[in-house]
């Protein structure tokens, strides 16, 4: 481990709220990235000054509310279909057509969601400060997300200079996983000439 670290900048790559930390890790340290790829990263703080960003917000503020509610009362399953319904636009109770893997998956994940609800937001990473970020970097994201996600997208690759945005076929919210031969070749890619 403390080979690697000392090994020099690494390529650093995150998926929705793991895409948040990757980014606000390369924001604050970027000497220690050499590339970041990011997969929709919900960076509100990004969106809250647009118009459409602020419709957006306020269209989902139900849920968003819901999902704090039940995050806040130790709920994390339930914080977290509320989400999972919302993130991939499933109607209510959407989260059992899920295939049974999915959703394993998805509930063992629910252990992070009541921290997650209750924790300080993360810092706001704005476009003037992902203005002056001089990282390489590739965001991708789902051709039928949701347009909270898209909008972030395309908000972060205006903000960031040089960075470039591909857009997944056949995908949502979940790219790596609904295209992954796609994702895996832009990814692939990326790594190769970075």
């Amino acid at each position: 481990m403390i080979r690697s670290l000392n090994a020099g900048p690494v390529f650093v790559v995150g998926q929705s709220l793991g895409a948040l930390t990757a980014l606000l890790m390369s924001v604050q340290h970027p000497e220690l990235v050499r590339g970041l790829v990011i997969n929709e990263p919900p960076n509100v703080s990004i969106i809250t000054g647009l118009d459409e960003g602020k419709q957006i917000l306020g269209e989902g503020a139900p849920t968003f509310a819901a999902r704090t509610a039940a995050g806040k009362a130790g709920d994390g399953t339930k914080a977290m279909r509320i989400l999972i319904e919302w993130v991939l636009k499933l109607p209510p109770g959407g989260f059992d057509t899920l295939p049974d893997e999915t959703r394993a998956y998805m509930i063992d994940n629910a252990r992070t969601e009541v921290p997650a609800v209750v924790a300080p937001p993360p810092p706001p990473i704005t476009c003037d400060r992902l203005n002056t970020f001089k990282v390489p970097t590739l965001v991708t994201g789902g051709a039928n997300t949701r347009r909270f996600f898209s909008l972030i997208n395309e908000t972060t690759v205006r903000c960031i200079p040089g960075s470039r945005l591909v857009v997944i076929p056949d995908a949502d919210h979940s790219a790596m996983r609904q295209n992954a031969a796609t994702f895996n070749a832009v990814l692939l890619d990326f790594l190769r000439t970075h």
